[in-house]
């Protein structure tokens, strides 16, 4: 118990004096390093010694509160006559400060550590925030609670259990996960656009690619017509998918990734390959890209939504044959190939199907992935862009066969 208290004490002493250090920095400063340190010092010992009686510590953040306060209320008084400039940050960190105590006294010590680090760090970057706010603009700010609505207001209303849809069974909140991670390609995509002046094209799509690199493509073909950084962002989302799918498998069924490795890591060359060469042949994918006035596209969200359900329900009407499972894989493939390998490790660790048509299945999903880009990029760029993409998409079939037939299924 003793070991207990000199941890914890150690911890909030050292929580309360780091917020207090970054508060005397400011000249002029009443509050310091010394009566945060006590401040979160006293939050300890009422939560420590309170035995769960949670009213001791909430008392104490009332009298904090109230201590606030009236600390606020003497400093407008005193700027009045002196014509200083206050703020509400040093008042509201003294309550915090208290908390933060009051967590490590009921044992969250990596909870309280974190937070004060996020909040010292807000502090730190008052002028970089304050000029990030500057720049936001209504409409953004309109997108940011439409995104909020969809991600936690209507998602956490969506029943738990799949429901029935014309027979079979849909689940609606994988449904409508897809429909808020789209909207969170296109926040990632808006803003390093928006404030990443270089490399921006390439970083957006790595990190679209992750979430659905169909998504990432069919965004950016919304937003330029050159050729060499559409190609870019295909090859780039197409890699970083194709990086997640193995982390997955590795996470989910490392056996089978072993079984599989050698396909899908000729597969990841040849993106690899793409890419070097797209990169490199771009001068616009090393610049940064105009960002559009809507940092999120409802109408383009909830099309990418409807496209998702009607390929899903087209998939449930598969069967065990070798035609009907490729083909459901290669449809599934074509909107999210990560759902398509997920649901191929299940049914591959549960022993529904065999070595041989698991890897032909994933080559599919892959195929069917590379295939849905490349039907977009070719309405946006049009006839002359046939032959490379088509290209592409054969060289995908190409080198997973290759990786397949070396392994010898």
């Amino acid at each position: 118990a003793v070991i207990e208290f000199l941890g914890g004490a150690l911890l909030s002493l050292a929580i309360g004096g780091l917020i207090g250090l970054e508060r005397q920095r400011v000249p002029k400063r009443v509050l310091g390093a010394r009566t945060f340190a006590l401040v979160s010092f006293l939050g300890f010992l009422l939560a420590f010694f309170s035995q769960g009686a949670w009213w001791l510590p909430g008392i104490g953040l009332v009298v904090c509160f109230a201590l606030a306060v009236g600390y606020y209320y003497f400093r407008v008084k005193r700027s009045y006559y002196l014509s200083e400039s206050i703020g509400l940050t040093t008042t509201f960190m003294l309550p915090l400060s208290f908390f933060l105590g009051v967590l490590v006294g009921y044992d969250f010590f990596l909870e309280a550590g974190l937070s004060a680090i996020a909040a010292v760090y807000l502090l730190l970057e008052k002028r970089e925030v304050h000029a990030f706010a500057k720049t936001i603009s209504k409409q953004e700010i309109i997108d940011l609670l439409l995104f909020a609505i969809i991600a936690f207001i209507v998602y956490p209303q969506l029943p738990l259990t799949p429901t029935s849809v014309f027979g079979f069974g849909f689940d609606l909140r994988y449904f409508w996960t897809i429909v808020v991670l789209v909207s969170s390609i296109s926040f990632i995509s808006h803003f390093f656009t928006k404030y990443v002046k270089h490399h921006a094209i390439f970083y957006s799509a790595v990190l679209g690619g992750l979430v659905s690199s169909l998504a990432t493509v069919s965004l950016f073909a919304s937003k330029t017509k050159d050729k060499a950084v559409l190609y870019s962002v295909l090859a780039a989302s197409s890699l970083s998918s194709l990086a997640s799918n193995i982390l997955l498998l590795l996470l989910i069924a490392p056996v089978l990734l072993r079984e599989v490795g050698l396909i899908l890591f000729l597969q990841l060359l040849g993106f690899i390959a793409v890419v070097w060469f797209y990169y490199n042949k771009s001068r616009a994918i090393h610049e940064g890209m105009h960002a559009e006035k809507r940092a999120l596209s409802l109408a383009f969200t909830f099309e990418f939504a409807l496209v998702f359900f009607a390929v899903s329900l087209l998939v449930s009407f598969s069967s065990n044959s070798l035609l009907v499972l490729l083909a459901s894989a290669f449809l599934g493939g074509v909107v999210s190939s990560t759902s398509v390998f997920a649901a191929i490790a299940y049914q591959y660790t549960s022993g529904g199907l065999p070595q041989s048509l698991t890897a032909l299945a994933l080559i599919a999903s892959v195929v069917g992935s590379q295939f849905s880009k490349s039907v977009v990029l070719w309405l946006a760029l049009g006839e002359r862009s046939v032959r490379e993409l088509a290209l592409l998409v054969a060289a995908t079939v190409v080198l997973g066969l290759i990786g397949y037939f070396l392994h010898g299924f």
